[in-house]
């Protein structure tokens, strides 16, 4: 989907024009929003948001009234999470729909009886940068410490962080927080997968390391070893920032990874060295994340449903 390019202040005729062009609701938001990463500015998207988050506002506050007066008996339910919607896909309507809405809130109590209504039109719009540009500040909201010997404490209860120093987590935490002051806007940019895909590539050669010391290995073994072996070849691709190799390489990469872990799963492998999976843990679903948001917004490609893979495997088997 092709966008107007859009940059500085949002002004209101230019944020009808907006929601005129992105079709609500009719469109898939998660699509919207890749697309308007190559046509607006972040400081665009911030002033659109902040009228959309005023326009939403209006109508709530407005509605809410409404109910409160008591027009009719109410025979609807809708929670906070619906009430959301609600609001923001009478804006997504457009400009006409909605001032009809706001003169006439019976309108949107028909919506609201019949749940005609999408989820959720703000999705459609990426989030500009919102942490701070003080790393250690960005550290303390995120909950993550900046001593040692609180990643020492940190490291002992999650049980694999032990696996890379203090300074090298450091070091990765910095280049994280540089992607996170980019907003969505990140995800366009192959810096962001060369940072978020080290440590999982890190961990790939530390599983080979220790599986390749054993010497003989058996069937199982050696299939993940060569599952992994080819993540390896695929992170690289990533922190070289080989764009179109890794797309080239990305199914094969999301095969890879469920394939290493069916095997682990299957109690396969020994402890020692499924610990040193890039997979394990609360690790689980990071690689394949990484590799479909890299097939999505550099490659234009569709991403695979979570455990596509994995569950193509348990159907074979």
């Amino acid at each position: 989907m092709k966008f107007r390019k859009r940059e500085g202040e949002c002004d209101d005729n230019t944020f009808w024009e907006c929601v005129a062009e992105i079709g609500w609701p009719k469109c898939e938001s998660s699509k919207v929003s890749k697309d308007l990463l190559f046509a607006w500015t972040p400081e665009f998207a911030e002033s659109f948001r902040k009228r959309l988050d005023r326009r939403q506002g209006e109508i709530s506050r407005a509605f809410e009234k409404y109910e409160e007066d008591g027009f009719e008996e109410r025979d609807y339910w809708l929670g906070d999470d619906s009430f959301g919607d609600l609001m923001g896909h009478m804006v997504g309507l457009g400009k006409e729909a909605y001032e009809a809405a706001l003169a006439d809130l019976s309108l949107v109590v028909e919506r609201a009886r019949s749940g005609d209504y999408k989820e959720s039109f703000s999705y459609c719009i990426p989030y500009p940068p919102s942490v701070t540009s003080d790393f250690e500040k960005y550290m303390d909201i995120m909950g993550y410490p900046t001593t040692k010997e609180g990643w020492e404490d940190r490291a002992s209860r999650y049980g694999y962080d032990d696996l890379e120093t203090y300074d090298e987590w450091i070091k990765h935490m910095k280049e994280d927080h540089l992607c996170a002051l980019k907003g969505d806007w990140r995800y366009i940019d192959p810096d962001h997968y060369a940072v978020v895909s080290g440590p999982y590539h890190r961990r790939c050669k530390l599983f080979l390391e220790a599986l390749g010391e054993q010497g003989s290995l058996t069937d199982a073994e050696q299939k993940a070893y060569d599952a992994i072996d080819r993540l390896v070849s695929y992170f690289q691709l990533l922190e070289k920032k080989q764009t179109d190799d890794a797309l080239a390489a990305s199914e094969i990469a999301l095969q890879s990874w469920w394939l290493a872990y069916a095997i682990a799963e299957q109690g396969e492998l020994r402890d020692k060295h499924v610990r040193l999976m890039p997979m394990y843990g609360n690790k689980l679903y990071g690689g394949e994340n990484i590799i479909n948001d890299h097939r999505r917004y550099l490659g234009d490609l569709d991403a695979f449903k979570c455990r596509h893979h994995y569950n193509k495997l348990k159907k074979a088997a």
